[in-house]
Order: structure tokens, then sequence, then C-alpha cells
């Protein structure tokens, strides 16, 4: 019970993936690694575990150790499991824990912190980022808060982005026009940067029809390429998107009953500001949901004669919205 109070007066942040240890798991191990006699003092020292899994499929952890007058430092670990990983950094915590005299009285039957094995085998170091400090030292200060617990990505290591997929469209033009995009997309970053940039390109279309007093029906066919900065959200499996593009295509407008008169096209330019929401099903395929605004640069007029009268005017705002769906792939 003494060790369970004390461990709990870490400054600790824990964060991992679903199907992971808990952060409880995390402090109990920790506890069965620990004696409270180590903990007596104050320690201003905070912990920070962050656990992901990586695009080979293995797992990694990184804890981080700050203190405000010292330099941080830090220990990276990777495995094929992990409750392994978890288990890997608890021990590190343990020894971290251990005061600067060695941990007096354990007699040779007890477990020492770098005994400590995961339920999953034990994860291997190949991976250890040398600390830029020495291990900072538990300093005597007042009283240090309990538990907190933050949120952080699971990598740090730079990787390329690439998803392309399908969606359907609607545009309300201010007619009802349904149609398709299709799409790709090149992102970079850190995962665990609260930003990555992102390049879109894509190209679609839309149809729909207007009904102007003797003239039987008007089809309309919009079609344009796309091309977007985006700043990607998150980290999976939800990722935001928030993009602003430029849209270069045309507008055709074909009149069928009319006699001598079969199709009219017009440049198409417009301004776009688009969110996207992303959801992964796998680490692969996701599930898009988006919309927003188009902004015509000009707003392309249709008449018909005999007598003349206007058959359509782009409005000066036109609204966006799509569900789609993509394939993903991550390269380091």
């Amino acid at each position: 019970m003494r060790a369970e109070a004390a461990v709990s007066r870490i400054q600790l942040s824990y964060d991992a993936p679903p199907g992971c240890p808990s952060r409880q798991d995390f402090l109990d191990a920790l506890r069965a690694r620990t004696r409270a006699s180590w903990l007596e003092g104050s320690d201003t020292r905070s912990f920070e575990v962050r656990v992901g899994r990586d695009a080979d499929g293995r797992f990694s952890g990184r804890l981080e150790i700050h203190q405000a007058d010292r330099s941080s430092s830090a220990r990276v670990i990777r495995g094929d499991s992990c409750s392994a990983v978890t288990t890997s950094l608890a021990v590190f915590v343990a020894i971290a824990l251990v005061p600067e005299s060695g941990p007096a009285g354990l007699s040779a039957g007890e477990p020492r912190p770098t005994e400590g094995r995961g339920g999953d085998g034990e994860a291997v170091p190949d991976e250890i980022a040398a600390p830029t400090a020495p291990l900072p030292p538990r300093s005597p200060t007042p009283s240090s808060p309990g538990l907190t617990a933050t949120a952080h990505a699971p990598s740090d290591r730079a990787a390329w982005i690439w998803s392309a997929g399908y969606a359907v469209s609607y545009l309300h033009a201010p007619e009802p026009s349904w149609g398709g995009r299709v799409h790709a997309e090149l992102a970079r970053g850190y995962e665990r940067a609260g930003v990555i940039p992102a390049l879109r390109v894509s190209w679609g279309w839309s149809d729909f029809s207007r009904l102007p007093a003797l003239a039987g029906g008007v089809s309309f066919r919009l079609q344009s390429a796309r091309v977007e900065g985006c700043a990607r959200l998150g980290r999976p499996p939800i990722i935001a998107a928030a993009c602003a593009g430029a849209d270069i295509g045309t507008l055709a407008a074909s009149t069928p009953p009319i006699p001598r008169v079969t199709k009219e096209t017009t440049p198409w330019t417009a301004g776009s500001g688009i969110v996207r929401a992303t959801w992964s099903v796998t680490p692969w395929l996701t599930l898009e949901l988006s919309g927003g605004l188009l902004v015509p640069f000009e707003r392309p007029r249709f008449m018909l004669g005999a007598p003349t009268r206007l058959v359509y005017r782009a409005p000066a705002v036109v609204f966006e919205g799509s569900a789609g769906i993509g394939a993903v792939a991550r390269f380091r």
C-alpha cells in the first residue's frame, strides 16, 4: 500500500493506442518494480510515456524525463508487442526512481527494476536513443501534483503519407448537382507534430439541369481540376484537415430539345475552402466526409434567344459536400 500511494504521487503522463496496456496497468507494473522507500522524498521530475504502432507493424515507446533546471533525457525502445514495450518502459522509469545511493535494503531474493518482463516477451532495445543529458536526479522540493494525462502522437520519425480515393459529391448550385471526384494526396511530417502539411490534387464533375420557360430542358455539366494545400490535424484513427485551393475547368450547357442549339461551354475558375474528416477503418483503408464552399472568380451566364432570357447564372457561393473511400500508404 505504501508503494501504491508513493507511485500515485509521481507526475506521469501516459498515452498508448487501443489494445495496449492501460495507464493503470502501466502503474501496476511500475509499483511491482519500486519500493516505497525510494519515493519518500519529493520528486519534481515529470515522466512522459508514449507508445505507438509504426508503419512496419511493430510498436515503439518513448520515455522523456523533464526537470525545470536540467536538460531533458529520453529513451526509445521498439518491440513486436505493445505489452513488452510498456513493460520495458516501466523498467526504465523504475531505474530512474532508484535513489542515487542505490536501492538500499534489497535482499538477494527481491526483484530489481531490470528483471521485469512483459507478458508477451521482452521488447528488444534495438533502437535506444542516448539521452542528451544524464537522468535528472531527485531534488527535495515541496509537494508534487498528482497524476496528469496528456495526449501525444505515437512516433518521432518523419513519414510520407500517400492516399488516393473516390468520393460521391453534391453541389448546391443552387440546383441539386450530383457527381464524383477522384483525388490523390501527399503529406509529410512527424506524426507527433500537431499539424502536418499536405498537397492534394483532384478531378471531378457534377451534373444538373434547369427547365426555363419556352425552352424545354437545359442540362449542365461542371468539370474541374483542383489543387489544394491542407493542414492535417490529429492522428489515426481520426484525422481532420482544413484545405484551401483553386479550381479550373469548364461549365457546359446543352439543349437537346431545341433545334439548331447543341452545346455551349464557358471557362470555370473558383477558389475553394474545404474541411474534411477521415476515419481509418484499417491502417490502409479510410472513409472520408467533407464539406466546404466554392467562390467563382467569374459567374458564367447562359442565355437563350427569341425571346432573350436568362437560363442560368452561377451563384456567388456554391456549397459542396462529399462522402468517399480511400487507400493509404506510409513510407519512412
